[in-house]
């Protein structure tokens, strides 16, 4: 639920190369069913949407693992021609 700005800035800090999603009003946050724990702060979770479907999420994102799971992810779903 972070400003785009601050996305923005993460991105930029940690080099992403791709997008980082903007939700400041909680619109997705709602219509993913993500844990809100204030208003402004949600849980921590990951989706790989492919084809405009939900193709893997995690809704226990852990900053120490997310990496690894989210490569392995991929991986098996390219595996799976996704």
């Amino acid at each position: 639920m972070d400003k785009i700005e601050d996305q923005k800035k993460f991105k930029d800090k940690n080099n992403l190369p791709f997008p980082l999603l903007s939700d400041s009003d909680g619109k997705l946050v709602k219509a993913y069913g993500v844990k809100k724990f204030t208003p402004k702060i949600s849980g921590r979770e990951s989706f790989i949407i492919h084809n405009g479907k939900i193709a893997w999420l995690d809704r226990k994102a852990s900053p120490k693992s997310h990496t690894s799971k989210v490569l392995e992810a991929l991986k098996n779903l390219k595996e799976d021609n996704l």
